[in-house]
């Protein structure tokens, strides 16, 4: 009899992949930042996978590359607020080996700031424009700060200045203020951030002294004879630079020699 050969069916699944992540260090908020891994084959499979990987963080940012002989890199962004991001790479598979996924976290920081504070003049006097300049330094690379500094005493406002750019990573706050009272003061100039940098405080010693005054009397040029009463004019007058202000307050009027009354 003929032998008769039944077919033969078998089933050759697709090579098992595994995707992992090369380490990389944190990024600042704002900045790109290179994620890259590669796409490697599960044993007993072999061979180099080709195709795509889509990485995706907690935040919905993603970016995709193509497969080079195993390896995958892309950009994400670190818009958004600072702290840890879960990442997600998704490798889709090709016709010969099964799709995969792998997971790392990564970290966004904010840019860490110096603030320097200086006070111009010190000493100054009670009411005298003094001018208060906090200067904000940023990390190397990170920009230049922005946003509000307050300056303050104690719990007392003065008041608040916008930063501007005044040279690579560092920004300018300037505030005049004549609302220093009389005496030596901590000021503090306080900078809360933003969304990309972090806040930071500085504090200078200032010294307000009273303000200076003359004293004009005036009184009459008739003779007078003892037990004469006469009326005697005294005029203060502020003589410090800047605003003048009215000086309050009482005046004691003498006569020399004493003998002579008073």
């Amino acid at each position: 009899s003929d032998n008769v050969l039944n077919p033969l069916t078998q089933t050759v699944d697709k090579a098992s992949t595994t995707v992992t992540f090369i380490p990389s260090g944190s990024s600042w908020v704002g900045d790109s930042y290179t994620v890259s891994g590669e796409v490697t084959v599960t044993s007993p499979g072999s061979g180099v996978p080709t195709g795509t990987v889509t990485v995706r963080d907690d935040t919905g940012e993603t970016c995709a590359a193509n497969l080079v002989e195993g390896a995958w890199s892309c950009f994400l962004s670190s818009s958004g607020a600072a702290g840890t991001r879960t990442l997600t790479a998704v490798y889709e598979g090709d016709a010969n080996y099964a799709g995969s996924s792998g997971s790392t976290t990564h970290q966004v920081t904010t840019v860490a700031t110096t603030l320097a504070l200086t006070d111009e003049p010190d000493p100054s006097v009670v009411g005298g424009a003094v001018t208060l300049t906090a200067t904000a330094t940023a990390e190397t690379g990170g920009g230049s700060p922005t946003g509000t500094v307050s300056f303050s005493i104690g719990t007392t406002p003065l008041g608040s200045a916008e930063l501007v750019s005044s040279g690579t990573n560092k920004s300018e706050a300037v505030l005049v203020t004549t609302q220093i009272p009389f005496g030596t003061h901590t000021i503090t100039a306080t900078y809360p951030g933003d969304g990309r940098f972090a806040g930071s405080t500085a504090t200078a010693e200032h010294t307000a002294s009273k303000r200076e005054t003359t004293t004009l009397v005036m009184g009459s040029d008739t003779a007078l004879v003892v037990g004469d009463t006469v009326t005697v004019t005294v005029r203060v007058e502020d003589t410090s630079p800047g605003a003048s202000s009215m000086p309050t307050g009482t005046v004691s009027v003498s006569v020399s020699p004493t003998d002579q009354g008073t």
